[in-house]
């Protein structure tokens, strides 16, 4: 009974062995054949819960900045509507994703988002940095309707030609404004003493500084059909009444602007209307 006990044991054992060198080396062993198949399953399960926790942080994050910019998470004590709430949540989600709200973009699925985008923003403030320089954003001299790209250009007095610093400012703008398809409007101004209070030679000096901007930016790639030349003269002080030399030359400036309105179909092109 002691060696039948004994052969069976042995018996186990071989088996045992059989088996574990088979599944392990041998051609038909399933577990060094399911080693090279693929990624092992707790791979696959850890970058998806990598993922998740991402995604919690980010949501975290556009949490956090619309608590920022609403006075609480929700626009809690600005009575918000439930779809206001829900629009500045995809928001601030979007541009935790680093994906914000392009304001140049003409797609009608984000009208909503970019109208409550405008709706939200301060005076004075933008989405869009503004070329280098000492204001805090957009260059723009006084309040615009614009939330648009928009940049100054000061000028030395009865001059039109642009310095150095205004030239990358210009070239800075350009890189902007390329690729978008809204007219562009320079503007050329100057102030009344700078000009004796001569209003035609103040028009003109307005005409040549706004031609002298648009000229640098279509070196810096703007075609002209987007743009609009306009002199202003000193018909629209940035300082309605200078007491000083820096408030007359905060008069003498040019502004690129760009504004709400399309370029239109070039007439002569293949397949335009009216063809």
């Amino acid at each position: 009974m002691s060696n039948s006990h004994d052969h069976s044991g042995d018996d186990g054992h071989e088996k045992g062995q059989g088996k574990g060198h088979g599944g392990g080396h041998g051609h038909g062993g399933g577990g060094h054949e399911e080693g090279h198949e693929g990624a092992p399953e707790w791979l696959i399960s850890f970058a998806d819960m990598v993922m998740l926790i991402m995604g919690f942080f980010v949501i975290l994050l556009a949490l956090n900045m619309q608590k920022s910019t609403t006075g609480g998470v929700g626009g809690e004590g600005k009575n918000l509507t439930d779809d206001e709430r829900l629009m500045e949540l995809a928001i601030a989600i979007r541009a935790g994703f680093n994906n914000p709200v392009d304001m140049n973009s003409d797609d009608p699925a984000e009208a909503a988002l970019r109208k409550r985008i405008r709706e939200t923003i301060m005076p004075g403030d933008t989405l869009q940095p503004g070329p280098d320089g000492n204001m805090r954003d957009a260059q723009a001299p006084r309040t615009t309707d614009y939330v648009n790209i928009t940049c100054l250009v000061l000028f030395p007095d009865g001059e039109s030609t642009l310095s150095a610093d205004a030239i990358a400012s210009i070239i800075q703008t350009a890189g902007q404004l390329r690729g978008t398809q809204w007219i562009i409007e320079v503007r050329g101004h100057a102030s009344a003493v700078e000009t004796a209070r001569d209003k035609v030679r103040s028009m003109k000096l307005a005409f040549d500084r706004s031609f002298a901007i648009g000229q640098e930016l279509v070196r810096a790639g703007v075609p002209w059909d987007r743009l609009r030349i306009a002199a202003c003269a000193d018909n629209e002080r940035a300082a309605p009444a200078p007491r000083d030399a820096a408030g007359n030359r905060s008069n003498q400036r040019g502004e690129i602007v760009v504004t709400t309105e399309p370029v239109a179909a070039d007439p002569y092109t293949v397949g335009s209307a009216g063809e």
